[in-house]
């Protein structure tokens, strides 16, 4: 995610050249194809172009693993929603938004998980996700963990919406992290049910962001 724009096509046209039997490429986290084209991170118009080439060809096959945000990043102070130094919970967008999320070691076990065992996955984006939640929720599950149900003082909550976040990038055009909040504040391609999870279907259990709390 952090390499220079192009290099994702790049691997793509390299992979197609070697004939390689089955692509994994690095799409993991948001749902592209719903954020749509001409969001606040150029990375995700690239990797929209990526998917048109892989369904531009048909001999090497293919599996997009869609993860949503990495769990870690939930917990990023400069991401900006837990901001556990400033007792601050923020909702990007709206309070109502929601997001799934996934820790590494998750994504790591279910994409080895969905290569193993490919069933009738051909072709595809697949969904996986230890948790979705909305911002209110999220906010709810910290005071619970690290708040008042701990015995401690309440947690601030901030909103950030979308003119906030338009303000941040005006002030950072640059700003990566900044970018990102942006595609989280639309709130397009960034959730999905759990029940369409592949590890729900094949009744994988995954680390929530409860138990995640539990080890931070």
């Amino acid at each position: 995610m952090g390499f220079p724009l192009g290099t994702q096509e790049k691997l793509a046209q390299l992979v197609l050249r070697a004939n390689v039997k089955l692509y994994v490429p690095w799409q993991f986290g948001v749902d592209y194809e719903a954020v749509g084209q001409g969001s606040s991170q150029q990375l995700f118009d690239e990797q929209l172009r990526v998917r048109a080439l892989l369904r531009s060809q048909t001999t090497t096959e293919w599996l997009i693993v869609s993860t949503g945000v990495f769990m870690s990043f939930v917990f990023l102070a400069a991401f900006g929603m837990v901001d556990r130094e400033q007792r601050t919970v923020r909702a990007l967008g709206s309070w109502d938004n929601s997001f799934t999320s996934t820790p590494v070691e998750d994504i790591a076990r279910m994409t080895a998980e969905v290569v193993w065992d490919r069933r009738d996955l051909r072709n595809q984006p697949v969904h996986i996700g230890s948790d979705t939640l909305t911002y209110t929720q999220l906010a709810d599950l910290v005071d619970k963990k690290w708040g008042q149900g701990a015995g401690q003082d309440k947690w601030k909550r901030e909103l950030w919406d979308q003119e906030i976040i338009a303000e941040q990038l005006a002030a950072e055009p640059d700003s990566v992290m900044a970018k990102y909040r942006m595609v989280w504040a639309v709130g397009q391609g960034v959730s999905w049910p759990m029940d369409q999870t592949e590890n729900t279907k094949r009744g994988i259990s995954m680390t929530g962001i409860s138990e995640y709390m539990d080890r931070l």
